[in-house]
């Protein structure tokens, strides 16, 4: 008797940022991640506009990412997705990172099989966040620009209220989280090389300073900011309103005595974009012995001047079919006019001009009485060759599209997508209602803030996983390396068998004996020098200035 089994529940599938994060996690290690994200909204206008211009329509999307081990919140980190809708252009920036400091060593960092360094859990999770969200996006306009911003700046506590107590956090210092925050980028600058460029600028230091801080000689130390005088865009308008951003407050200290019509005294004497740093460099939040840096990854889109020029081509063609279709075509009777007109050029010449011949007279012959040809009666769509050009090198303007709500859907579907304002108050929990002193307190904070976001998203058409617990697990599958199989590799073991008696079998077991390389003396580099040689025999045997007879001379004695 045939059975029929009921079809199997499908399991929900594993979202990309999961599936990134298994590839980079040992076997024996399990985390939950929680994510989060605003569906795309009209926001405030991100540029200031020049004068007497509108501001570009902008739209926002907000992510937040967080991961726990052992149902205790360890890192989170909130990027938001800025998009001008003219251009399609998009600014990704890095508002919040911040981690707990209750993972356990062993789950902190680790070493993987094909890793000849140890990795560090925060740092991939904090890498693999924006390279899923900047990959997204450059997947769905790979014509556009995506620029990466961040701000860094050292405090004891972003995210997780009262972790500044826990004493087994790791609090870096200004110069330190400089240097990790470029060390995080550069994996997703690489990967999106020769289109890519990466910036790092810290106001008040030079170049040398500066890099120290960069992971390779690949970075540029500066900035990607540039004016456009011919535009009428200046510093003003190229810098960007960022939450929480130094650069946005002095703007707006700068526009205290203006408005959007016109610009302020102020910017009289801002007229570059290294005056503008100059001046940052001296604010309270740049000076003080504090040091800041803002880094950039610019990806530019791909480059399209074939399908520029197949438009082109396309375009002229029909063009060229509409004039042929507008302009008539001769009749028999005006071939013979033109025909009698060619033979008789010269008898016309001599005779006086008459009214029929000035009618039989080609159009492109004017006389100073003619009225000129106008010139709007040319087609509109015929361009010429430096309009053609002009055209291959920047993209033509289309009209903006109505800006509806909502435009499209996040760029990486997460568990949970909310409203704006849900996803402020899920946000907001975190900062306002946990407490991670202790251990026991973060534990009870994190239990806390994750059923009240289930209490926010219930309502939404989401599936969510185990209840309220509605993270999503991750299991790593790399290989982890035992550091006593590396502790081992510098040691040479040689089998080394009993002599066996007359009449015994051969003994099974070996014995091994641990053969231990001798250490060799620290070969010190400057004791090839002889100048150094010398300071040194200096030191054991001082040496003692005598002068010569004919340098010292006898006081003479008073008379």
């Amino acid at each position: 008797m045939n059975t029929i089994t009921p079809p199997a529940t499908p399991s929900p599938s594993k979202s990309s940022l999961a599936v990134a994060l298994s590839s980079l996690l040992p076997s024996d290690l399990t985390i939950s991640v929680y994510h989060i994200a605003s569906t795309p909204a009209k926001t405030d206008h991100l540029f200031t506009p020049p004068p007497c211009r509108k501001p570009a329509a902008t739209s926002l999307e907000s992510h937040f990412v967080a991961i726990s081990h052992d149902n205790v919140l360890a890192f989170a980190i909130e990027l938001l997705v800025y998009t001008l809708t003219a251009t399609g252009e998009r600014i990704i920036f890095i508002s919040k990172a911040d981690s707990s400091g209750y993972l356990p060593s062993s789950a902190a960092t680790y070493s993987l099989n094909n890793s000849d360094t140890r990795i560090s859990l925060v740092r991939s999770v904090a890498t693999t966040a924006v390279r899923c969200i900047l990959d997204a996006a450059r997947a769905q306009n790979p014509h556009a620009k995506i620029t990466l911003n961040l701000f860094a700046r050292a405090q004891s506590q972003y995210l997780f209220p009262n972790s500044a107590a826990n004493s087994a956090k790791h609090v870096l210092e200004d110069q330190g989280l400089i240097a990790w925050w470029c060390r995080v980028l550069d994996p997703v600058y690489q990967r999106h090389i020769p289109y890519a460029k990466a910036y790092c600028l810290v106001p008040g230091f030079d170049r040398a300073q500066t890099r120290r801080l960069l992971p390779n000689g690949e970075w540029i130390c500066g900035h990607p900011l540039r004016t456009d005088p011919e535009r009428d865009i200046t510093v003003r308008e190229i810098i960007p309103w960022f939450p929480d951003d130094p650069k946005a407050r002095f703007l707006m200290e700068l526009d205290a005595d203006g408005d959007s019509k016109r610009r302020s005294k102020q910017w009289a004497n801002i007229k570059t974009v290294d005056v503008f740093w100059d001046l940052m460099s001296m604010r309270q939040e740049c000076s003080l012995g504090r040091c800041v840096g803002f880094i950039w990854v610019v990806v530019e889109g791909e480059k399209k001047v074939e399908a520029e020029v197949r438009d082109l081509t396309a375009e002229k063609a029909e063009v060229d079919k509409k004039e042929q279709l507008a302009t008539p075509e001769p009749t028999h009777n005006d071939n013979q006019s033109k025909s009698k007109l060619q033979i008789n050029t010269d008898t016309e010449s001599k005779s006086t001009q008459t009214p029929e011949s000035s009618q039989s007279r080609p159009t492109d012959v004017t006389s100073p009485s003619s009225p000129q040809p106008c010139p709007a009666s040319r087609s509109p769509n015929k361009r010429s060759l430096s309009n053609a050009a002009s055209m291959l090198m920047s993209p033509r303007k289309k009209k903006p599209k109505p800006f509806d709500l909502p435009i499209t859907p996040p760029l990486i579907t997460p568990a949970i997508v909310l409203d704006e304002k849900r996803y402020d108050r899920t946000v907001d929990a975190l900062l306002n209602h946990t407490d991670f002193g202790t251990l026991e307190s973060a534990r009870t904070g994190t239990r806390k803030w994750i059923q009240g976001a289930y209490a926010v998203v219930k309502s939404s058409d989401v599936t969510i996983r185990d209840g309220w617990n509605w993270g999503e697990v991750v299991t790593g599958t790399a290989t982890r390396v035992v550091e006593a199989e590396k502790a081992v590799g510098g040691v040479n073991v040689l089998p080394v068998r009993k002599r066996t008696k007359e009449g015994e079998k051969p003994s099974q077991e070996i014995n091994t004996l641990t053969v231990r390389k001798r250490e060799k003396p620290a070969v010190d580099i400057l004791s090839e020098d002889p100048m150094c040689k010398r300071d040194k025999l200096e030191e054991k045997h001082p040496v003692i200035n005598v002068l010569g007879a004919g340098l010292v001379r006898k006081r003479e004695k008073p008379a």
